[in-house]
This record gives structure tokens, C-alpha cells and sequence, in this order.
């Protein structure tokens, strides 16, 4: 079993395991400390446990974009967020786009492309 404090990858990819989350389909989440400040992480899902293969997952690279996009516009960005929620509960992503957005809107591209 992987544990905190041990090591996942090789070489500079070599990273210290912070918190370990194991699911139920047998794979393990593992958030290791990171290079860009000491409060820096990644979360890791580890596939195969013998072999620590592991992968970012999708989900990881949402939630960081999105946070960016909070960052530099937060009234935007709570639409995109209102929009998906949306789509989520089964709405018309058409329905959606033209509800939140114009097409001459310069984000109309960004949400399409969340949708």
C-alpha cells in the first residue's frame, strides 16, 4: 500500500507523497508536494499500485483553469459556473449558451468549449 511520506516517481519527478485517498474501484488519489512553492501540490491517481503508474487526472486540470479564470474575472467566471451547473441538470447546452452568452461575446468561445 502506498503511504504519506513515501515517494512517487523518478528522477526530478520524484515527488513526496502528502495525503493518500484510496477508492473503490482498488486505484489510489495521492497528493504530492510540488515545485513552485512549499503550499504547491499535485494530485496524482495511481492505477496500478505495484507499479505506482499513475496520471493526473482531468478533473485536476478543470478545477486550476477555472481557478485562473476566477482570478482574472470573477462575474464571468460565475456565469461559465452557473452554465455548467446547468447544462449538468440536463438542460439544452444550445438552451445554455444563449441564455448566458452572445455570440459577438468574446467568452461565447470559452463556455462553448467548456460545454
Amino acid at each position: 500500500m502506498i503511504k504519506v511520506g513515501e515517494y512517487l516517481g523518478r528522477g526530478k519527478n520524484k515527488k513526496k507523497i502528502l495525503e493518500v485517498v484510496s477508492l473503490s474501484n482498488g486505484w489510489v488519489l495521492a497528493k504530492t508536494e510540488n515545485a513552485k512553492s512549499s503550499r504547491d501540490f499535485k494530485v496524482r491517481t495511481i492505477i496500478d499500485i505495484d507499479s505506482k503508474k499513475f496520471y493526473t487526472p482531468r478533473h485536476a486540470h478543470f478545477a486550476i483553469d477555472f481557478y485562473g479564470k476566477i482570478c482574472h474575472n470573477k462575474e464571468r467566471a460565475e456565469k461559465v459556473f452557473r452554465a455548467i451547473i446547468e447544462v449538468w441538470q440536463g438542460k439544452s447546452v444550445n438552451e445554455i449558451l444563449q441564455k448566458y452568452m452572445k455570440k459577438d461575446d468574446v467568452n461565447f468561445l470559452v463556455l462553448r468549449w467548456y460545454m
